[in-house]
């Protein structure tokens, strides 16, 4: 398992004890109980930095790692989470945010799952082995997209922007503040690129529909290269990658 993976895995895990028994889970009002005095609970905090050395660590890897097909996409989603993570937790927006950040973790575990699939590439010679990694693939990716297109094109603006639009309104009135407004234009903005990445998710389902299975890595972070002549799709945040086979007949 590479870094990455393991950072996924562990911001995930620590999303799940910090909302563990946090009542704003089932009702996204309460959020907003007590605001804009509301104390910072350890668990959060903690959250906050966890989820924030993640992405900076994503950011900075851009880099220094192979160039991708999705690098301005990602970059301009990296940026815009760090300027939440940040922006939220000026203005005291943590409950809101941590769920945000949650919503965002459901789909990456499917992910890196089925990445991991890919990545065993067992010989053609052994039938049955290599069934079951394609198996696994494709069940992952049917996860994954359904999961993706619930949390992120559903659930998170449905619920999680809606809440911190308007019933930040009904709990303490208009909120003109300019870091408010950011807030707002910041989650926006990370849902277009969701939307993009939805686009691009369908061609992977158009093409699974086709070939009858998912083929290659199923994530956005692997190598790109001409010569492979490589078709990626971005995956929310991550990518679903298709290589073509070049083997010629004879290798078969």
């Amino acid at each position: 398992m590479d870094s990455t993976q393991e950072d996924t895995e562990c911001s995930h895990k620590h999303g799940q004890v910090s909302r563990g028994k946090k009542p704003f889970w089932k009702d996204t009002k309460l959020c907003w109980t007590d605001y804009p005095g509301k104390s910072v609970e350890a668990d959060i905090f903690l959250y906050y930095h966890v989820e924030m050395a993640f992405y900076i660590s994503l950011l900075i890897s851009q880099f220094f790692d192979v160039r991708r097909k999705d690098f301005v996409e990602m970059f301009i989603h990296h940026v815009a989470t760090l300027f939440l993570i940040g922006c939220s937790f000026i203005i005291n927006h943590l409950s809101i945010g941590a769920l945000i950040m949650f919503v965002h973790d459901w789909s990456d575990p499917i992910l890196e799952f089925a990445k991991l699939a890919v990545y065993t590439k067992p010989s053609q010679k052994k039938a049955h082995p290599q069934s079951v990694s394609k198996w696994i693939t494709d069940v992952g990716f049917v996860i994954f997209m359904c999961v993706f297109f619930w949390s992120r094109l559903y659930f998170y603006p449905a619920h999680l922007i809606y809440s911190a639009a308007f019933e930040l309104m009904d709990a303490v009135g208009p909120a003109h503040w300019p870091m408010h407004n950011l807030f707002i234009a910041l989650l926006c903005l990370l849902w277009c690129i969701h939307v993009y990445w939805s686009f691009q998710i369908l061609r992977v389902l158009f093409s699974f529909v086709l070939a009858g299975t998912v083929t290659g890595d199923v994530r956005s972070d692997t190598e790109v290269s001409s010569a492979d002549d490589r078709e990626q799709t971005a995956n929310g945040g991550q990518a679903i990658t298709r290589r073509r086979d070049t083997s010629s007949p004879n290798e078969s």
